[in-house]
């Protein structure tokens, strides 16, 4: 019967250790995301993007890049300036650093959403 706990606090411990780890990984990830974006961020063409869309909506460009504020009420924004870089030649990973650490993913449905916006405005 021992055998069994001693099986499962050896599990425990293994399971702590991996979970340590991953807090370590994810700590390590963050520091890099924050300072890989801070390059883009200074980049000119993107200051003059991130200015001229926050400027449009009356908000900040920390806003804007800022994970956080205005989920929904930046969204559309976020969009444009995203397919405005993307135009530029910035590439997804890029512009989602720029953003707050968004994926790629993310930025191609931002500017999925916002060619829709654009369209329908155009169609209207």
């Amino acid at each position: 019967m021992s055998g069994g706990g001693d099986t499962m606090s050896g599990q425990r411990r293994q399971i702590a250790r991996l979970q340590r780890e991953v807090d370590l990984l994810q700590r390590q990830l963050a520091a890099v995301r924050q300072v890989s974006a801070e390059p883009a961020r200074h980049d000119p063409v993107i200051r003059r993007l991130l200015a001229r869309h926050a400027g449009a909506v009356g908000a900040t460009v920390d806003e804007l890049c800022s994970r956080l504020a205005g989920r929904n009420r930046l969204a559309r924004v976020r969009g444009a300036f995203a397919r405005e870089a993307q135009a530029a030649g910035f590439s997804l990973a890029v512009i989602g650093r720029v953003l707050g650490g968004r994926d790629h993913a993310t930025v191609a449905y931002l500017i999925a959403r916002a060619s829709q916006h654009v369209s329908g405005m155009v169609a209207a």
